[in-house]
């Protein structure tokens, strides 16, 4: 079935330069996109690893064709990164940290995982948020793996790791070999 966003054109792609700022994990989220996290690499690549963002082990930032920003973050309460919860009364004594309970995965595992769990889309104040959750869920459906999509567009990736080789340099520039009309295949 197609969604009544897709069905209007709605257009929406992945960005490195901008960002929405969220400082906190009590921003306001109104939707969130449930998936695997080795889905959501598959399809997006790898997530962005650092932001001033507390507790999150890594998001994808988007834009919209109305230029509005969007930010699907993990959830924090599932993960090694906070591992201790408020400080709360013992039996006996004064206040202490008490450790979370439970196993948290490793982020490199949590990356790894099939298992699905609820990413929170967070928006500026006047964005198109359900749309955006529609786009990235059509998105997760179809199943395209980016690295075989770049690999067919440009061929294998050659990352010079031998230093005794002697490799070919491209001494063209990549301005007049790559173009907008590389992306919209």
């Amino acid at each position: 079935m197609i969604s009544s966003a897709l069905k209007r054109g709605y257009k929406a792609w992945r960005v490195y330069d901008t960002s929405l700022i969220v400082l906190n994990k009590y921003y306001s989220c109104k939707v969130r996109v449930e998936t695997s996290p080795a889905q959501l690499v598959k399809v997006f690549g790898p997530p962005s690893f650092w932001d001033k963002m507390e507790g999150t082990t890594g998001y994808y930032d988007f834009e919209d064709e109305y230029l509005d920003l969007f930010k699907l973050a993990d959830k924090y309460e599932c993960k090694e990164t906070i591992n201790f919860s408020q400080l709360k009364r013992g039996d006996k004594g004064p206040y202490h940290l008490r450790g979370k309970t439970g196993p948290f995965p490793t982020i490199d595992e949590f990356w790894k995982s099939n298992t699905k769990y609820k990413f929170w889309l967070y928006a500026n104040q006047y964005a198109d948020s359900k749309s955006m959750a529609e786009w990235i869920n059509n998105k997760l459906a179809e199943d395209v793996d980016i690295k075989k999509k770049v690999e067919d567009l440009y061929g294998p990736i050659e990352n010079f790791k031998n230093y005794d080789k002697d490799y070919e340099l491209d001494k063209e520039y990549a301005i007049f070999k790559y173009n907008r009309l590389n992306w919209e295949k």
